[in-house]
């Protein structure tokens, strides 16, 4: 699963670790979790889709995945949303136009959520189809 893998790619980044903990979801973060402490997001942006075709076979996939750093202090949350996008590249995505950087007065966190894209090859079929 690709979302696990980026999961387990992002809580092995030494400063991810130290500064979100456990603290990386899927989907939403609970409003009942820590809200003091940095946590990071990851959402697809759309399903995937098949990229590449040779003799009517899938070569490549197209993954799409937005992903929000948020945190209190704006350094930390640049420092982190660097530290993904570094992450991200070893696992082959790129970071794509458009996101948000901003900062939410209501609930005092600065916020960016970048998109990232990645064409990944398919395992090869079996061969006696």
């Amino acid at each position: 699963d690709l979302m696990m893998e980026i999961n387990q790619a992002l809580r092995e980044n030494a400063l991810i670790a130290t500064s979100c903990g456990d603290r990386i979801k899927f989907y939403e973060y609970a409003e009942t979790g820590d809200l003091l402490s940095p946590f990071i997001i990851i959402t697809p942006s759309q399903p995937s889709k098949p990229s590449s075709y040779g003799s009517n076979t899938n070569h490549s996939e197209s993954y799409y995945y937005q992903i929000n750093v948020e945190a209190t202090n704006r350094g930390v949350r640049d420092s982190l949303a660097y530290e993904v996008r570094k992450v991200m590249r070893t696992l082959g995505f790129e970071q794509q136009a458009g996101g948000l950087d901003t900062y939410f007065k209501e609930t005092k966190r600065y916020v960016n959520t970048r998109l990232y894209s990645a064409i990944l090859f398919t395992q090869k079929e079996e061969e006696n189809e």
